[in-house]
Order: C-alpha cells, then structure tokens, then sequence
C-alpha cells in the first residue's frame, strides 16, 4: 500500500523550493523544477505511490516553504538566514 502522503514528493518539492530561492542560476533553477517531475513519475512508476500521494506531498512541501518563509520574514529564524558570502 501506498504512504500518504509522499514525503518522496514533499523532500523533493521542498528541496526544488530552496534551490530556486537561493539560487539565481538559470541552469540550477531548471533541475530544481525537474527533480520533483522526475521523482513523482518515478515513485508512481515503481508503484510506491499513487498520485494523490503525490499532491498531498507536495502540499505539504507548500505548507512547509510557506511557514519557512513567513518566520524568516518574521525574524523568528535568523540564525538560518544566508551570510552574503554564501550568496551566489
């Protein structure tokens, strides 16, 4: 049976979120959108889940990235934000 929701999509959702914010790299942003298309087909191909579990994945990414978003935007996480060193 399938797990639901797909933390497979939610991880890879989320991860493609942070690449594309930090990122401003052309290159970097078209794998990040391509590493969730690939996973979900992936995932439903191999039949680890279905897609639904997928959506619910990546919703629950959405949640995630949202709340992330509005505690930096807050200052209640400042500690994670990026150094202008590490910006690229």
């Amino acid at each position: 049976y399938a797990a639901m929701p797909s933390l497979h999509a939610a991880w890879a959702v989320f991860t493609a979120w942070a690449v594309w914010v930090i990122s401003p790299r052309r290159e970097l942003r078209v794998i990040a959108v391509l590493l969730p298309v690939i996973t979900i087909v992936d995932v439903m191909a191999t039949g680890n889940h279905y897609l639904l579990d997928a959506v619910a994945g990546a919703a629950l990414a959405g949640a995630a990235a949202w709340s992330v978003t509005r505690a930096m935007a807050a200052s209640i996480l400042p500690q994670l934000a990026l150094p202008a060193a590490l910006k690229w």
